[in-house]
């Protein structure tokens, strides 16, 4: 997906689909997963789910995924860009209510299906199905929740510091 320049300044939620190149699988994550420090891993078992820390830095990451980093680097060049893996098992997995961030998050459906909703959009209201390549910009401090609905891997890239877009994006 290539950034919309003008949705990223106006602040404005965007959709789109991200080209993986080799369908990522779940036998994938799970050795991204097995080969993950474990001092960079948070496991709540209550909510039945897992998130990796820091995986941005990480050799075997997969090439889409190195290639957004790429992407975001050069239009956010005055932050960092970082990346959680969250995955989600079996059906009761859950994640964070209605909340919003301190980052801008590009997030990334990688397997499983989710029902997303994001203020501001079409979405704001009625849940839409979000489905793996799907994505979305949510610029920071702009509500939105993810509602798994079985096991799931969801890629949330950060643009790192508080900043106002519109100093730091280049046009």
């Amino acid at each position: 997906m290539k950034f919309d320049k003008k949705h990223i300044m106006d602040k404005v939620p965007q959709f789109g689909k991200v080209e993986f190149g080799r369908t990522p699988t779940w036998d994938d994550q799970m050795r991204f997963l097995d080969t993950h420090p474990s001092e960079l891993i948070d496991t709540n078992t209550k909510k039945m789910r897992v998130f990796l820390k820091s995986a941005h830095l990480r050799p075997s990451l997969e090439r889409w995924a190195k290639d957004i980093i790429s992407e975001m680097k050069e239009i956010f060049y005055k932050n960092d860009i970082s990346l959680i893996t969250f995955l989600g098992v079996g059906k009761n997995t859950d994640s964070y209510p209605w909340h919003k961030d301190k980052m801008d998050v590009f997030l990334v459906q990688v397997l499983g299906d989710v029902l997303l909703r994001v203020e501001n959009t079409f979405a704001e209201d009625n849940a839409i199905i979000f489905s793996p390549g799907d994505c979305v910009y949510i610029p920071r401090g702009t509500h939105h929740h993810v509602i798994p609905q079985n096991s799931r891997v969801t890629f949330s890239f950060g643009v790192e510091r508080e900043i106002d877009p519109a100093t730091y994006v280049t046009v």
